[in-house]
């Protein structure tokens, strides 16, 4: 049941990739198309920009929806490695935050005022992607939770499986 669990969340993930990465891609080629651009650097500089900060608050809302859930609804089911997970969205999510404000508000404030824009000039590349992949495993094990099935679901779908089994058997032993 497990590999179950992993495949689903596995699709899912793959969805939700092409689904985030998609405003990206799409910019980068009108870039290429119509301001004379490589697709590779109009790539980076999509990724450079910050989009990918607002791309790790959205991959890390499942997770706080699934703490929420599992308060609320006392699902019974136990989050494993919760303390690391959540260390990590936190740094996460202020991260993302911190790195896309400075990005937005140095972009402004260099055209603004030139002499302060060597104040902006640091570029996220490494730990943009540090932290998408951070915001991508945190992602991962909130819907990992949220395709797993309760410990009662499985319990109750095996009664059915042994009850159907033993009504089969009655059957097939009077024919």
């Amino acid at each position: 049941m497990d590999l179950d669990t992993h495949k689903s969340t596995l699709g899912a993930c793959i969805w939700m990739l092409i689904g985030s990465f998609l405003p990206i891609v799409v910019d980068s080629t009108l870039r290429v198309m119509l301001l004379d651009f490589k697709f590779f650097e109009a790539f980076q500089e999509n990724i450079k920009g910050g989009e990918v900060f607002l791309f790790t608050s959205a991959l890390i809302t499942p997770f706080f929806w699934l703490l929420i859930k599992s308060v609320t609804t006392k699902r019974s089911f136990t989050l494993r490695y919760f303390g690391w997970v959540f260390t990590f969205s936190l740094v996460s999510f202020f991260g993302g935050l911190v790195f896309f404000c400075y990005f937005r508000i140095g972009r402004v404030l260099a055209e603004s005022n030139p002499t302060i824009s060597n104040l902006f000039q640091f570029n996220f590349g490494y730990w943009a992607i540090a932290i998408y992949v951070a915001s991508l495993l945190i992602w991962y094990y909130s819907t990992y939770y949220e395709c797993k099935p309760i410990p009662d679901y499985d319990n109750i779908r095996l009664t059915q499986q042994n009850a159907l089994k033993a009504s089969f058997n009655k059957l097939k032993s009077r024919s």
